[in-house]
């Protein structure tokens, strides 16, 4: 009944996080865990995988980058041999590394999530409450089962649309981290991790290379005659300027008002 109730909220869900959100949660209650966990791994090799977990207690996080690091027979078991995982209490030291040790997992079932013949993820819950009982073989069998739901529920299309959906928001954010949202240059931030980067491999092959900076002579006055707009403009068109000027290799940025530096590397 209460394996029914899971499967029926998951596939009640509208879009995938939430249904994620909803799965880690029947999951957790059904299986009388602490923590619950579905890691759906990166489409291709330079993307992240990304995490649902609920637990300790009632911290949830949806949809979160995450790196899993698996130890080699939970990964032979889990996505070459595509089969469900019982870790008992305690943990045998083989299988206690990397992603065991960083959830602090004292026990847990583990099982794949499928889309025809590839693993897509993985789904975990762990820390049995109670100081006596663990997970049993029953366990293991029935996340087995709400697994292969999860799965049918990612196989409708909503997995591929918010992951890519996912990918390019993290670009975008990663793009307004470093750059000037006016001009769309390098900020400070980006300028300076260039400059470092090129130090750093200036002594190792002794390349000259040079910073400038510039700013605006009177450029106050441009604001506070014809306005904030009118200084917009003219710090747009300077950045187009410069741009122009350089080569594909340098590195011109806006520090802040009127201010701009420029990296010319390898010189």
């Amino acid at each position: 009944e209460s394996l029914y109730e899971a499967t029926r909220a998951l596939h009640a869900s509208p879009q995938l996080e939430s249904a994620m959100a909803t799965a880690v949660s029947q999951a957790r209650e059904l299986f009388d865990g602490q923590v619950a966990e579905i890691v759906l791994f990166p489409r291709a090799q330079n993307d992240v995988a990304f995490s649902t977990r609920i637990g300790p207690g009632d911290d949830l996080e949806v949809m979160t980058p995450f790196e899993l690091d698996l130890p080699p027979m939970l990964r032979g078991e889990l996505i070459e041999a595509r089969r469900t995982v019982l870790l008992p209490r305690p943990i045998p030291g083989s299988l206690s590394g990397g992603y065991v040790a960083q959830r602090d997992l004292k026990d847990a079932v583990m099982a794949p999530l499928l889309d025809g013949e590839e693993v897509v993820g993985v789904m975990v819950v762990g820390n049995r409450l109670g100081d006596v009982s663990t997970f049993e073989v029953q366990d293991q069998k029935m996340l087995e089962t709400l697994a292969q739901h999860v799965s049918v529920s990612l196989e409708n299309g909503r997995l591929e649309d918010s992951l890519a959906q996912l990918t390019e928001l993290k670009e975008e954010l990663r793009h307004r981290a470093f750059h000037d949202s006016l001009t769309n240059l390098p900020n400070r931030t980006l300028f300076t991790e260039r400059v470092a980067h090129a130090l750093t491999r200036r002594e190792r092959s002794s390349q000259a290379l040079g910073v400038l900076f510039l700013d605006l002579d009177d450029f106050k006055t441009i604001n506070d005659s014809l306005g904030h707009a009118a200084g917009d403009q003219v710090l747009r068109l300077v950045a187009d300027r410069l741009r122009r000027c350089l080569r594909p290799s340098d590195t011109v940025a806006r520090l802040g008002g009127d201010e701009f530096a420029i990296l010319l590397d390898d010189m």
